[in-house]
């Protein structure tokens, strides 16, 4: 799926996408699922204080999810 392309699906911005690509690379699909569901929530202009926590915990999700 291409960025554009995922971009649309999810109704997230195009800079959203790019850090998405760039961070998740190395995942597993079984936790990719789980974290396009949380890149639509923290990308949400309204959830300002959880896309930051989202970003701050974001080298713990990968080490979790990397098999």
């Amino acid at each position: 799926m291409s960025n554009k392309d995922f971009s649309r699906k999810t109704m997230v911005s195009k800079e959203a996408v790019v850090f998405f690509y760039r961070m998740m690379a190395n995942l597993e699909e079984k936790c990719l699922h789980f974290l396009i569901g949380l890149l639509n929530l923290c990308y949400n202009e309204y959830n300002k204080n959880v896309r930051n926590y989202f970003r701050k915990s974001l080298p713990a999700l990968m080490e979790v999810c990397t098999c």
